[in-house]
């Protein structure tokens, strides 16, 4: 029977239901002792006569306490109520990825982010021998910071002996056995066949197929369809719905969703590391931190504006510190908007005066301005007025700031004549 608000778990209190499944009923509490809010989940009463559902919901408790990783979901504590068992875990204030989705492909930005992260939990729950079995949207939560947390570890299996010592849990893998969702399952998922880590990596590949696309990689009216798709049909390729979607990114979902698991990916981390390199291969930044995954943004590429030199053309060549100075003014301008601590520097070539230059950049370095004839001259900040400002009386003169001092010359560069950039 449903659990009523109000009522006390120890040292928790029922606050409301939030969903119920086949393996347990998921209330919103608080936890009177730290003040804090929490999420039980209680194994139906229904259930707590039948030992295969008691040890899958221990075995549970025990796979999520085993696994530390920012993205799976955190265990706090685990107790009995009336008979049925309940474990205590992190509230975690978002949606299901399944709710987000709702037929909307995302970002190929968000869809790297998100598989980066996904990959990163499923590499840490593989290297304590734990195969999820049941990698679904409807698993996964989006909270509200946009980090997912993967949840349901209930039909976990354990992959060796050596894992099983490590988290004590022992391993309730009956052969000729399908064990998870049917839309999300691997080939040898639905035949029955002993699994491992490979089968979690297809399961990634159909969550972010749906990431990309907003529709399912395999779809049908009854369960025996869907398994006839996955065992014997591709998928229709992801950039038919998702154009814009780059190809080493297809690249590595067509590798996730190989039906032979000899010719899939063979673990998360080469996962990982392929989307890294994706990102870099498209131009886009990728986050380093393994925790918290910072946003991946085309905004992070570094914007250019270019300075073209001003022309004296006027038939009287002692203007020309007209054409110097306003150039001056406008880098000085520009660098103010840098802020503080930053400076314009000018990637310009030996070209003559009047030329094209190459783009300003925003770099901590000094900054140069075009001379006559091709020469480039250094700019120093004078050290009595702390301008850049000088103005030179005509061309032929030497330069000099507004406190009195010399300015360097132009001098004439070594570099050649063809190079764009100093």
């Amino acid at each position: 029977m449903p659990l009523t608000p109000g009522t006390r778990l120890g040292p928790y209190d029922i606050v409301s239901a939030i969903g119920a499944g086949g393996m347990g009923e998921v209330y919103r509490a608080r936890d009177t002792r730290l003040d804090r809010v929490v999420a039980v989940k209680v194994l139906p009463s229904g259930l707590t006569r039948d030992p295969l559902a008691l040890e899958r919901f221990a075995r549970e408790a025990r796979a999520i306490a085993s696994v530390n990783h920012p993205h799976i979901c955190t265990i706090y504590d685990v107790g009995e109520h009336d008979g049925s068992p309940y474990l205590v875990m992190e509230w975690i204030d978002g949606e299901t990825l399944h709710a987000r989705l709702d037929q909307k492909p995302q970002t190929v930005e968000q869809l790297v982010e998100w598989g980066l992260q996904l990959a990163g939990a499923l590499e840490a729950a593989h290297a304590r021998g734990i195969v999820h079995r049941d990698l679904k949207p409807a698993n996964i939560v989006v909270s509200a910071r946009g980090d997912l947390k993967v949840l349901d570890f209930g039909v976990a299996k354990l992959v060796d002996d050596q894992a099983a010592v490590a988290t004590t849990m022992p391993a309730l893998t009956d052969a000729g056995s399908a064990i998870g969702t049917a839309a999300y399952m691997a080939p040898e998922q639905v035949r029955g066949e002993p699994v491992d880590q490979r089968a979690d990596l297809f399961a990634l590949g159909l969550v972010l197929y749906e990431i990309a696309t907003g529709r399912r990689a395999f779809s049908g009216t009854t369960t025996g369809v869907v398994a006839d798709a996955i065992l014997n049909r591709a998928p229709t390729p992801v950039q038919t719905f998702n154009p814009g979607l780059s190809q080493p990114v297809a690249a590595i979902l067509d590798k996730l969703l190989e039906k032979d698991r000899e010719l899939r990916y063979r673990n998360a981390a080469d996962v990982r590391a392929d989307l890294k390199r994706a990102l870099r291969e498209v131009g886009v930044a990728a986050p380093s931190t393994p925790g918290r995954t910072a946003a991946v943004s085309a905004a992070t590429v570094q914007t250019s504006v270019a300075v073209l030199p001003f022309r004296n053309l006027t038939a009287d060549a002692d203007n020309a510190f007209f054409s110097d100075g306003i150039t001056e003014d406008l880098i000085d301008a520009l660098g103010r908007i840098a802020g503080p601590g930053r400076s314009w520097k000018a990637a310009c070539g030996a070209r003559a005066r009047g030329s094209a230059s190459a783009p300003l950049s925003w770099t901590p370095l000094p900054v140069f301005r075009f001379g006559p004839r091709g020469t480039i001259a250094r700019w120093r900040t004078c050290s009595r007025s702390r301008t850049k400002s000088c103005r030179r009386s005509s061309r032929r003169s030497r330069p000099r700031c507004s406190a009195g001092q010399s300015r360097p010359s132009a001098v004439r560069p070594t570099i050649s004549r063809r190079t764009s950039a100093i």
